[in-house]
């Protein structure tokens, strides 16, 4: 089997570590442990006394922030750390969040194909809608995860400021905005094309 047959065994996951600690400001790819993600429908259960609002359901998981840093962060972390009183979110008050469930619960999805699919995962993180990553620092169970493309919401930024745990290293940034393209054009790119910024 070639790569023009199969585009992605040109751009295999990283080998090298995923996550670091850089600083205390949010970045895109930074990994969050309780995140609100609201679960809409099947039904709409209006609020009778405000024009407008619903009632839905909340689910708490882990997550990790879709959102390019210059939409929502500014200045640089270098200019923050030099002057702290700056406010570092000026650009906007929301941003976008992908679901990072455990890997068995999105093989639950693939049926039949399951097995497959779990190879093309941990081999190459192949499948288009979603992003593996590897177990994390000092978890002694190994799980495994994978960040959801298309379970997203819109959360504030103000609920997400003490939920991060970790931050992408350069590598899986990287590979992050590889796999952002990928999802939303089902184009293969050079993963090297793509320089996130880590400031």
């Amino acid at each position: 089997m070639t790569s023009a047959e199969r585009p992605y065994l040109q751009f295999p996951r990283p080998t090298t570590p995923y996550y670091e600690i850089r600083s205390e400001y949010l970045s895109q790819g930074d990994l969050l442990e309780e995140v609100p993600f609201g679960v809409i429908g099947p039904e709409l259960l209006y609020i009778e006394e405000v024009p407008g609002a619903i009632l839905h359901r909340v689910e708490f998981h882990r997550g990790m922030i879709l959102s390019p840093t210059c939409d929502f962060r500014r200045p640089t972390i270098g200019e923050l750390c030099k002057d702290p009183s700056q406010p570092p979110y000026t650009l906007q008050p929301h941003v976008v969040i992908g679901q990072v469930l455990p890997i068995e619960t999105i093989a639950e999805r693939w049926g039949a194909n399951r097995g497959n699919n779990m190879r093309l995962m941990l081999e190459f993180d192949a499948p288009r809608r979603y992003m593996y990553l590897p177990p994390l620092p000092a978890d002694e169970t190994g799980r495994q995860w994978a960040v959801d493309f298309t379970r997203t919401d819109s959360i504030a930024i103000d609920l997400l400021l003490d939920q991060r745990s970790f931050q992408l290293t350069f590598a899986a940034a990287q590979h992050l905005q590889y796999k952002l393209v990928l999802a939303s054009t089902s184009v293969y790119t050079d993963r090297a094309a793509y320089d996130p910024p880590m400031t």
